[in-house]
């Protein structure tokens, strides 16, 4: 997750970091929000998907 911490101006089309309850969340809002944002969310990946399990176990294997 890469948040630009920046931008703290509201947009509509975009994900915010805030804090809630002293914990850090990110947020969408339809309106301009009445809490600070921390930062506009930039880009959110997840980890690549092993599809085969046993075969990341034998290191000489190439991915093909």
């Amino acid at each position: 997750m890469i948040v630009d911490r920046s931008q703290r101006e509201w947009d509509i089309d975009s994900y915010f970091l805030v804090e809630e309850s002293d914990n850090l969340e990110l947020q969408w809002f339809d309106e301009s929000p009445t809490i600070n944002l921390l930062g506009k969310l930039i880009l959110m990946m997840r980890p690549k998907k092993v599809l085969d399990e046993d075969q990341i176990h034998d290191v000489w294997q190439i991915d093909e």
